[in-house]
């Protein structure tokens, strides 16, 4: 179901600070969006990732639940997150541990995945099927409308249209907002952005499209480092000074946003 992610920088796992902090904001910022709906409220949390967010959910809500396809990073947060309603797992909702797929839960995130995610209805479905009646899915995913680019990690980035259509599917009643960011936040974009653009141009053979997948994979990951390094160089100032704050969610102009965020209700079964 998912694209491969192996265990190691891919430009695609986060740490915080450095070169890291716009992502690391922007992704905590999301986790703050559900943890402010989550208080006193079971929590599952779908492709949890380095666990830092499931953490922060976990400080407001009765329990967190965090599932992750990967071994060693959900190992590595069990060491590194300990709270008595936190927990962590590995796999996936094809086959979730039993502890994950014997429980419903209030709050259900998934926040950055569903555009690894092949079939994006069926996994629609298992994340609303994991949501109690009355409860909440809450899903952000890049806007492929804004900063577009190449990722052979993302089989299939989603417009507002695009993310309409899809939800509108599994939910009778949700809501799409946008998650935008303050200037700072957009120099550093049009810094990757700008970098991006520079290695695509440079590949005018377009070798990505004809070389063996797990070469493409490995090229990408040393280019998604050398773009995140340089854009921070170039706008180091306006990166280090990014916090939560620096975001904020609104429905106009999605096309401008910087992911999109939805949240699903799960009334009817």
């Amino acid at each position: 179901m998912y694209a491969t992610l192996p265990y190691m920088f891919t430009g695609e796992r986060i740490l915080p600070g450095g070169k890291f902090n716009v992502t690391y904001q922007e992704s905590l910022f999301a986790y703050d969006f559900a943890r402010q709906r989550a208080a006193g409220k079971c929590v599952l949390d779908v492709g949890s990732g380095e666990g830092y967010g499931a953490a922060y959910v976990a400080q407001q809500a009765q329990e967190v639940v965090a599932l992750d396809p990967h071994t060693g990073t959900v190992q590595e947060a069990k060491q590194k997150y300990r709270a008595t309603n936190l927990s962590f797992f590995s796999g996936t909702l094809d086959s979730p541990p039993s502890e994950i797929k014997e429980k419903q839960f209030d709050v259900v995130c998934c926040f950055q995945t569903v555009e690894h995610v092949q079939d994006q209805d069926q996994f629609l479905q298992q994340l609303k099927a994991q949501a109690a009646s009355g409860g909440e899915v809450i899903i952000t995913t890049p806007n492929a409308e804004r900063f577009p680019g190449f990722n052979p990690y993302h089989i299939k980035e989603l417009t507002p249209a695009q993310l309409t259509d899809l939800v509108k599917r599994h939910f009778s009643r949700f809501e799409l907002y946008g998650v935008f960011g303050n200037e700072g936040v957009l120099r550093y974009k049009r810094a990757k952005q700008h970098f991006n653009d520079m290695m695509l141009r440079a590949d005018f053979l377009r070798a990505r499209e004809w070389l063996p997948r797990p070469l493409v994979f490995g090229l990408y990951t040393l280019g998604a480092g050398a773009i995140k390094s340089l854009s921070y160089r170039a706008e180091k100032a306006h990166v280090d000074e990014v916090t939560l704050s620096s975001f904020w969610v609104g429905k106009d102009r999605l096309e401008e946003a910087l992911d999109l965020l939805v949240i699903g209700y799960a009334n009817e079964r």
